[in-house]
């Protein structure tokens, strides 16, 4: 009985930090929205937020929130100081073409050989599900915040884009760097300008593009490779070395099927259909052939 004051004790500064940690994360979720009553006060909440959120990023130098890294935040600041805090990617509560055009530019732009995931492609992807879901115009349309978290990704995204389309991704190299692959600020800014007049983004993206022969050619090849690669398409994975040896044959089997060298039917295969398949896999692949 003499441990029962120290036991109440310790449960009740549990639930006391229990309670304050929620309050905290009530909070902070109240902070990351900002529901307005109609669609005709989004454009100007919208518009105050992302001159906030900007202001802020250029202050964390670059971080959006917690899971957002604007990469191009001195063009989006240099932009906006001369356009405005305007919404040009959505009006209202709706997303307007060119969004649109951008996320099918996102979408496919493994031809230029970059990867859609470097531009805000999966949170701009969550978004619009999100606001496609919300039929009523009563959630997430209405979120004004959202709506400006979206507008900056997007703005980042095109002039990331942009900017990897013109100068490359690779860093520059400390002892020579070309000074001529150095945009202004001013080319990415005019490219926008142009797209938003209704020039198609990947044209306009296209003239960014260096025009040696040897890019050309490389970029010609990529294409060829897009069209028979399998990018979007997931595998089984197989872990090795490993312990479970039953539970190995089974993913092994599972990846041959994949590869479609086994039959998809096939729930059991003996030592000697096995090693046929992986026979087959090796001689596909140009590997040694040992089964």
């Amino acid at each position: 009985m003499k441990y029962l004051p120290n036991l109440f004790t310790h449960i009740g500064s549990v639930l006391f930090v229990c309670i304050v940690l929620a309050g905290c994360f009530g909070r902070s979720e109240r902070r990351a929205t900002d529901l307005v009553t109609g669609a005709g006060q989004l454009n100007a909440t919208v518009s105050q937020h992302v001159a906030d959120l900007l202001e802020n990023a250029v202050s964390a130098k670059g971080k959006l929130d917690d899971s957002i890294q604007l990469q191009a935040v001195t063009f989006l600041q240099s932009y906006y100081q001369q356009k405005g805090a305007v919404r040009i990617w959505s009006d209202a509560s709706q997303w307007l073409p060119v969004a649109d055009s951008m996320m099918q530019l996102l979408n496919r732009c493994e031809t230029y050989g970059l990867f859609r995931h470097a531009y805000h492609y999966r949170q701009l992807k969550g978004i619009r599900k999100r606001m496609a879901l919300d039929t009523l115009d009563a959630g997430d349309k209405m979120d004004a915040l959202l709506w400006a978290r979206a507008e900056l990704m997007y703005t980042d995204a095109f002039f990331s884009l942009a900017e990897d389309l013109y100068a490359g991704r690779m860093e520059s190299d400390s002892i020579y760097k070309r000074r001529d692959t150095v945009a202004p600020v001013e080319l990415y800014s005019a490219a926008l300008d142009r797209v938003l007049e209704g020039n198609p983004v990947d044209t306009v993206l296209q003239t960014l593009e260096p025009v040696h022969n040897g890019y050309q050619q490389l970029k010609h090849a990529l294409q060829q490779f897009l069209h028979t690669a399998k990018l979007n398409r997931e595998f089984t994975y197989l872990a090795y070395p490993y312990k479970d040896s039953l539970a190995f044959v089974a993913s092994l089997v599972q990846r041959l099927q994949e590869e479609g060298v086994l039959p998809p039917q096939v729930q059991e295969v003996d030592s000697v259909r096995l090693r046929q398949a992986v026979l087959q896999v090796q001689q596909k692949k140009g590997l040694k052939a040992d089964g």
